[in-house]
């Protein structure tokens, strides 16, 4: 009987353990183009448009205006997006590490922007 009560406890704690853990985020979005940006890195910079989806609902960036449309939740990555970026119109999903700070980028000929940076992993195209 006490192996069989030990035997449940055992199953009983490591069915709620998850199967996968992961320390990045996922959220799908949109890359909206590459940017001037004001840093002495000399890196490109590419912005994304984080959607609300089942992946994600979290906050990571912020509001932005690009070609006189505002977009909410938008980061910005050195990532090369240049493939993603071919066909604009399609969402991805992307697994990346949030950073701290952020970084001022001319999206606009005259509006400049603090956009907060993310270090992305991957992306792959999201199934609409």
């Amino acid at each position: 009987m006490k192996k069989l009560i030990l035997l449940f406890i055992i199953f009983s704690t490591s069915c709620h353990k998850p199967f996968v853990t992961y320390n990045y985020e996922l959220a799908a979005g949109k890359v909206l183009g590459k940017f001037n940006c004001l840093t002495d890195d000399n890196k490109e910079y590419w912005a994304i448009n984080f959607e609300p989806s089942s992946a994600s609902t979290k906050i990571y960036g912020v509001d932005i205006i690009v070609n006189e449309k505002a977009f909410k939740n938008s980061v910005l990555t050195n990532f090369d997006l240049s493939e993603q970026f071919k066909d604009s119109a399609n969402l991805y999903l992307f697994s990346f590490y949030p950073k701290n700070g952020s970084i001022s980028c001319y999206l606009n000929s005259d509006s400049v922007f603090n956009i907060p940076k993310v270090d992305v992993i991957e992306s792959i195209p999201a199934f609409n």
